[in-house]
């Protein structure tokens, strides 16, 4: 019996660091983060991003998890398909501090060529090809693209689409340490949420039932002119509104995109 006490007593003083510490596995969950959202924050200022943008863009692809492989192959943090990879001159997509300064120097240039972050982030997840060709009218946007660019910038890529490249002056004014929120405050936000269902990283692999049921979200998203209460709850990349609001209407639920009209008001 006293040999059971004595034992005892040493457990309880053993563990009295970690009963007197309630709140140290609550912060870990966020401590992780750090590291990464440095990188995040120094790559968005090098290459002229909104630091609140390219966060919600890295969480939505790998939710900062750097060892990330997706079924398709894509590897890393930012998910660098090998062959982009390549063209970008990253030597190892699963090293996040040159993942992230190549992601933030592909989308800077993705800006460049598309003339606004909306349209950059469509073409992060879809292709440059591919958002070409759609706004020269050949061919459509993937659904997943499509609540990619939702998800992140809080709006349709029909409106970047047809802002063009007056958002770009607004955009780099965004930039100012005062008009975002840091990484950090965007993880913790972010990371309530769970896991983002989207990323490449953790897609359903039978896509056909998952383009359904996608197609049928995005016709309800598309369908409302304004974030219902749930979306207006999270806080997304607000873009500025071009000269002349704009006024997004969508026609027929069966077609994702098809049915939309974009005019100024």
């Amino acid at each position: 019996m006293k040999r059971l006490l004595t034992l005892l007593a040493v457990f309880v003083v053993l563990a009295e660091p970690v009963l007197a510490q309630p709140g140290t596995t609550q912060a870990s969950a966020t401590d992780g983060s750090e590291p990464i959202c440095r990188m995040v924050e120094d790559s968005a200022r090098q290459y002229h991003l909104p630091i609140q943008f390219l966060t919600r863009l890295v969480w939505t692809e790998s939710a900062f998890d750097i060892d990330a492989i997706s079924p398709a192959g894509a590897q890393g943090v930012a998910q660098f398909m090998p062959g982009t990879a390549s063209e970008r001159g990253l030597t190892d997509p699963l090293n996040p501090q040159l993942a992230l300064v190549k992601a933030a120097e592909y989308l800077a240039a993705l800006t460049d060529q598309f003339g606004n972050l909306g349209l950059a982030a469509a073409a992060y997840n879809g292709g440059p090809a591919r958002v070409g060709h759609w706004l020269d009218g050949q061919g459509d946007l993937a659904g997943e693209t499509r609540l990619y660019v939702y998800m992140i910038t809080g709006q349709p890529v029909e409106y970047w689409a047809k802002a063009g490249r007056q958002l770009l002056e607004a955009q780099q004014a965004a930039t100012t340490p005062a008009a975002e929120q840091s990484c950090l405050q965007q993880v913790k936000t972010l990371s309530r949420q769970g896991r983002p269902r989207f990323a490449r990283g953790i897609l359903p692999t039978r896509l056909p039932t998952f383009e359904t049921r996608l197609a049928g979200y995005l016709d309800k998203v598309l369908a409302r002119q304004a974030p219902g209460p749930q979306a207006a709850a999270q806080p997304m990349i607000q873009p500025p509104s071009p000269p002349g609001d704009l006024l997004i209407t969508c026609g027929s639920p069966q077609a994702i995109g098809s049915g939309c009209a974009v005019e100024r008001q």
